[in-house]
C-alpha cells in the first residue's frame, strides 16, 4: 500500500469588503439622495444638481477647502417629500436651510448627528411628528426654526442643553404640554 494523501482543503472564500466611499463621494450620495427624495427635478433652481460638477457648484450647496459640504440652503426651493435620514451624514455642515418648502413627515433624529451645526432652520414646511430628543446634541447650534409646521408631542426637555442657542423659534405647531421650564427664560 502507498502512502495516503491528506485532502486540500476546499479555500474558504474571503469575504469582500464593502468599499468605502471617501468623505467627498459619501456627501455626493447624500445629497443626491435628498434631490431624490424631495422631487429635485421640480425644484425651483436645481442647478448643478447630478451633473459631474463638484457639489460646491450645485445651487445651494456651499463646500469647505476639502469639498465637504457646509452650508446647505435651499430656502423656498420648492422641495417636497421627506428628509432622508441620511442627511445627518453631512458631517462637516454648518448651516441646514430648507425653510418655505413643502416638506412633510418626520425630522429624521439623524440630524442630531450633526455636530457641528450652528444654523438649522426647517420653518414653514409641513413636518409632523414628534421634535426628535437628538437635536440636544447639537451643542454648537445658535438658531433653530422649525415654526409653522405640523409638529406634534411635547417640546423636547433636551433642548434646554443647547447652551449656545440664541434664538429659538416653534410657533404655529401642534405641540402639547408646557413649554420646559429650562427653555423659558
Amino acid at each position: 500500500m502507498g502512502p495516503t494523501a491528506t485532502p486540500t482543503p476546499a479555500p474558504t472564500a474571503i469575504p469582500t469588503p464593502e468599499p468605502t466611499l471617501a468623505p467627498a463621494e459619501r456627501e455626493r450620495a447624500v445629497l443626491v439622495a435628498l434631490y431624490e427624495a424631495t422631487a429635485g427635478s421640480d425644484w425651483t433652481d436645481s442647478t448643478g444638481w447630478l451633473s459631474d460638477a463638484p457639489v460646491g457648484e450645485w445651487h445651494g450647496v456651499t463646500v469647505d477647502d476639502d469639498g465637504l459640504v457646509t452650508q446647505l440652503s435651499l430656502l423656498e426651493n420648492g422641495l417636497t417629500g421627506q428628509i432622508p435620514a441620511s442627511l445627518g451624514e453631512l458631517y462637516n455642515l454648518r448651516h441646514l436651510d430648507l425653510g418655505q418648502n413643502q416638506l412633510s413627515d418626520e425630522l429624521p433624529s439623524t440630524v442630531g448627528n450633526l455636530s457641528g451645526l450652528v444654523r438649522l432652520d426647517l420653518a414653514q414646511n409641513q413636518l409632523s411628528e414628534e421634535v426628535p430628543a437628538e437635536l440636544g446634541k447639537l451643542s454648537n447650534l445658535e438658531s433653530l426654526n422649525l415654526g409653522n409646521n405640523d409638529l406634534t408631542g411635547t417640546v423636547p426637555p433636551e433642548l434646554a442643553e443647547l447652551t449656545n442657542l440664541g434664538a429659538l423659534l416653534l410657533r404655529n405647531n401642534q405641540f402639547t404640554g408646557d413649554i420646559p421650564q429650562e427653555l423659558q427664560g
